[in-house]
């Protein structure tokens, strides 16, 4: 079961709620990518929902050509994520999520050229979230100025569960694009230990819109010196 940790002097475990099925609204989302200052493509967020699912999926765009696609199914009733497709340059890799484990095939190019595939199948549980999935889940959690919640994340890479940390910060205000908003700041961390070859994913943070439809406005990754913020919104 996911749990928060309450941000106080004696963090003590409380029950986290369900994630926020109103926040769960068909849009897409693009926003411009820079490193080290200098524009380098645009990443979309799009969430299609229907009735009897959930689909979210993000499209990296490196100068003009997609550089990742990964297209995540999630249950309707519980916003877990079933099943979970992540395409680049580099790699194919299908995950399927059931009550109490994660299944894979993965592709990988190796520098001749040639195709290595592999396959696992591996306990975890039905609270745990793919890695990929942070940035969509993230506006769907129960927001409140001052609680850290403790997550669950499945890592592909490392083949591991990784404890995840979000913690939360108290509303301001953000300007992204000459346009002000009203924004909850997001820190996303994991242990030292869980990152050797997390590529500079964390820590992560993530600035979401107070008002709902919750919008993703801004991230900031400072191993990779990347930030990205919101160019424009539309229901989808």
């Amino acid at each position: 079961m996911l749990v928060g940790v309450l941000g106080c002097r004696a963090a003590r475990l409380e029950p986290l709620p369900s994630l926020d099925h109103a926040q769960v609204v068909a849009h897409a989302e693009t926003l411009d990518v820079r490193v080290d200052g200098d524009s380098v493509g645009v990443v979309v967020l799009q969430l299609q929902v229907g009735e009897d699912s959930v689909r979210s999926s993000i499209t990296s765009y490196y100068h003009d050509s997609i550089s990742q696609y990964v297209v995540m199914t999630f249950d309707p009733r519980s916003l877990r994520p079933v099943h979970v497709r992540d395409s680049s340059a580099r790699e194919v890799i299908d995950l399927r999520y059931s009550a109490d484990r994660v299944s894979a095939t993965r592709k990988v190019w190796n520098p001749a050229g040639a195709q290595d595939t592999l396959n696992f199948d591996l306990p975890t549980d039905s609270a745990t979230l793919d890695r990929r999935s942070l940035l969509t889940v993230a506006s769907w959690l129960p927001l409140v100025p001052g609680h850290v919640f403790g997550l669950s994340v499945f890592d592909s890479w490392t083949r591991g569960v990784v404890p995840v940390r979000i913690a939360v910060g108290r509303e301001s205000q953000i300007t992204v694009r000459s346009r002000r908003f009203r924004a909850y700041r997001l820190d996303v961390t994991t242990p030292p230990v869980a990152r050797p070859n997390d590529f500079g994913l964390f820590p992560t943070v993530l600035y979401v819109s107070v008002d709902s439809p919750r919008v993703l406005l801004r991230i900031e990754r400072p191993r990779q010196n990347a930030i990205s913020e919101l160019i424009s919104r539309r229901s989808s």
